[in-house]
């Protein structure tokens, strides 16, 4: 068989199983890629088109489907223009893993502006020196974050996450106030702009890393040629949604029209509680928590359903690998890559059973 019929036959094989050639599904898409770009508004509006009822995100205030999902994104991106935000803005996101970050994620999206992730372990100075050298303009805040926010001498808008009306007080709106500022009037399409990830700052202060040109796309799809992600997946993230490694399984999730369980600040217990309750069949990890895991008390815990365990974001060591393995089956898929460069290399369970 001629080597470009096999390359063929392997991408149809993926594209169906990550339910990319359902007709309705690849007119959604296009649609949607058509109106807002490569970014994660046409992802999960496609989505939502398709699966509408089905939930996107579980997080510890409940569920959220996709079609609640996609109108409550279009009216905050109304919301955050009415503040006065343009197109190419510089928006700061300073919060845990929970429904808020993905809504302003796919609103910034809408409205054309370029998110800044920001680390929740900053202190006041860091955060204060980050935002001033990214331009940030306005920054989406945790509530129980505004006093770090507060003390770092930003004097833009800021926008309270995760909490109600209430956690806003004096000059801050919360994230519903802001969703009732925009008009009625139908969102126009965005300049598609790429977000802004935070190097780890290991030789000083973190700094903004921005991929603009799509070069990554043959590396995500071997990755997801090589990790076994299906369509309808539940998928389990107590990776920081700020990081490089959990936005890409946000990323996938929502390519997939999969559930995201949002776990807010992993904790061992949470995160299997989390597995369990909802059947998952993916759990994205770093190797510290795979470390913790086996450390803790599993006895009794039944983590049958996972199919992948994607690991990333430091060195995997071998006996840590092997061990996970042995007890939890042979599930885990362990990838190296860097926030400026994306995915570079991907060992899958086979792999690390043989080095």
């Amino acid at each position: 068989m001629p080597c470009w019929s096999v390359a063929v036959s392997d991408s149809v094989r993926l594209a169906r199983r990550l339910g990319w050639l359902d007709p309705g599904q690849m007119a959604a898409t296009t649609a949607a890629l058509t109106r807002w770009g490569p970014t994660l508004a046409a992802l999960y509006t496609a989505a939502a088109v398709r699966h509408r009822k089905r939930a996107a995100v579980v997080d510890h205030r409940g569920t959220v489907t996709f079609g609640e999902l996609d109108r409550s994104s279009s009216a905050l991106a109304q919301g955050f223009r009415s503040l006065g935000l343009a197109g190419g803005d510089h928006l700061g996101v300073l919060c845990a893993n929970h429904r808020d970050f993905v809504d302003v994620s796919i609103a910034a999206a809408k409205a054309g502006l370029a998110c800044v992730y920001l680390n929740t372990g900053f202190a006041a100075p860091q955060l204060g020196e980050v935002l001033r050298r990214e331009g940030v303009g306005a920054l989406v805040v945790d509530a129980d974050l505004l006093a770090v926010a507060e003390a770092s001498g930003f004097d833009g808008h800021v926008v309270v996450a995760d909490g109600d009306r209430r956690s806003a007080s004096g000059s801050h709106r919360s994230v519903d106030d802001v969703r009732v500022l925009g008009s009625s009037r139908p969102l126009l399409p965005s300049k598609p702009v790429a977000p802004v990830l935070l190097t780890s700052g290991t030789t000083g202060t973190p700094k903004g890393a921005r991929r603009n040109r799509p070069t990554g796309l043959a590396s995500a799809l071997g990755v997801l040629e090589r990790i076994p992600y299906r369509a309808g997946d539940i998928a389990v993230i107590p990776t920081p949604l700020f990081h490089a490694w959990g936005l890409a399984q946000l990323t996938v999730a929502a390519s997939t029209a999969s559930t995201a369980v949002l776990v807010r600040r992993f904790e061992v217990g949470e995160t299997l509680d989390a597995i369990e309750a909802e059947r998952a069949n993916v759990l994205a990890v770093v190797p510290v928590m795979i470390q913790r895991i086996l450390a803790g008390d599993t006895d009794g815990r039944d983590l049958s359903s996972l199919r992948i365990v994607a690991c990333s974001g430091s060195a995997l060591p071998a006996a840590v690998a092997t061990a996970w393995m042995d007890r939890f089956g042979d599930n885990l898929y362990n990838l190296y890559g860097s926030t400026e460069v994306g995915q570079a290399t991907l060992a899958t369970p086979e792999d690390l059973r043989a080095a």
